[in-house]
């Protein structure tokens, strides 16, 4: 994905700088995603309170949301 962003950037540069942001767009993105991921798995850990369960819960939760995540950014790599 960042390389197709990069080279909309590139191309974006002379002519409509302000939209050559894409890269720094995309990465605040994902910080932002990752503590949303980070805390909407915390919550299903936390849901188990002491369960025997509550590990695996949080790591299938990871599990999915990046799945799914890696499916969105592979999306902006497919973008014309």
């Amino acid at each position: 994905a960042t390389d197709t962003l990069a080279a909309m950037d590139i191309a974006d540069r002379a002519m409509l700088p302000e939209y050559a942001v894409r890269i720094k767009i995309l990465l605040a993105a994902q910080r932002a995603w990752i503590a949303y991921r980070d805390a909407n798995c915390d919550a299903d850990y936390a849901l188990w309170g002491a369960g025997s369960m509550r590990g695996l819960a949080r790591v299938n939760c990871l599990m999915h949301m990046t799945a799914e995540r890696t499916l969105e950014l592979r999306a902006y790599a497919q973008h014309p």
